[in-house]
């Protein structure tokens, strides 16, 4: 379950749709804070 890049998409996608969705805002502020931290770990 590490695929952040398409949990990321899909959030993005999900707020265009409808932008005062918080649960998705947060969602993906978890995805995008993670998939750096994973990316980080790499290095």
């Amino acid at each position: 379950m590490d695929d952040f890049e398409a949990a990321i998409t899909y959030y993005h996608k999900a707020l265009w749709l409808k932008p005062d969705d918080q649960f998705c805002t947060d969602m993906l502020t978890l995805a995008l804070e993670t998939s750096c931290q994973s990316t980080a770990r790499r290095k």
